[in-house]
């Protein structure tokens, strides 16, 4: 399902081994939270996507270093508001990453995904669902 609606957006999209059910549980451990069901069937399917040359979903590998390095990063205390409201799981390639809300330790409402610019710490409203955050990814450089 989740192939067949990123190559309908972007022909060009290569797509990951699929990830274990294990992987998924280590990152949720990881971070003490549940992932959307929808997050965790597209990792089940392919363990990551990069299209026009953006890593628009990142593995279970690099959703770890990337949000632990967010978090505990010293100069980043310094630099943007606190990362712990976020949970990265991908980028646009130029620096700017997407985002699910976290409120309470928790993703309660997959309808908030964010895009977090790294210039201005700008934490934008960006799609309502994954689905949607394909079709507005893909065609945000248009």
């Amino acid at each position: 399902m989740w192939r067949e609606l990123v190559s309908e957006h972007c022909e060009d999209a290569k797509f990951s081994e699929p990830a274990s059910e294990s992987d998924i549980k280590r990152l949720e451990e990881t971070f003490s939270l549940s992932l959307p069901e929808e997050l965790k069937s597209f990792l089940l399917e392919c363990n990551g996507v990069e299209a026009d040359y953006a890593p628009l979903v990142w593995s279970v590998a690099e959703m770890i270093e990337q949000n632990k390095s967010f978090r505990e990063h010293e100069g980043f205390a310094e630099l943007y508001m606190p990362f712990d409201c976020l949970f990265f799981f991908g980028g646009d390639g130029g620096g700017d990453q997407f985002a699910y809300r976290v409120l309470a330790g928790q993703i309660r409402d997959t309808s908030w995904i964010f895009r977090w610019e790294h210039e201005s710490d700008n934490r934008e409203w960006f799609a309502s669902s994954l689905e949607q955050f394909f079709e507005n990814a893909v065609t945000m450089n248009d």
